[in-house]
């Protein structure tokens, strides 16, 4: 895995990367186009993730399911480095939404 430091770095570049994105889009666009309130949206989304795995690798808790707990594959965190859930978990969060994934049994449980 890489080092703390080279994810930091990473989270840090992809940090200001969007925020550069958001400002853009922020002044070159017409804000009552819905088309750019959407990506507005989703930037702000993006840059509140690669905060949070920010957070998460400073509590010493990044690149361990936020669901249950099991370590996320290193494909995964290279592929979205921001990823806080293992791909069973982000699956399961997909099909069932948020509210329901978060009441199914975690893996290891009574229920399995």
């Amino acid at each position: 895995m890489m080092s703390q430091a080279t994810i930091a770095s990473e989270l840090v570049a992809e940090e200001r990367r969007l925020r550069a994105l958001y400002e853009h889009v922020l002044a070159s666009h017409n804000l009552s186009d819905g088309v750019a309130q959407l990506i507005l949206a989703s930037f702000q989304d993006r840059i509140a993730e690669v905060g949070k795995a920010r957070r998460r690798l400073e509590a010493g808790v990044y690149g361990l399911c936020e669901c249950c707990g099991s370590p996320i594959k290193e494909a995964r965190l290279t592929a979205k480095r921001e990823a806080y859930l293992c791909i069973e978990c982000a699956r399961q969060q997909t099909r069932f939404g948020p509210p329901l994934a978060a009441a199914m049994p975690k893996r290891g449980s009574a229920w399995d």
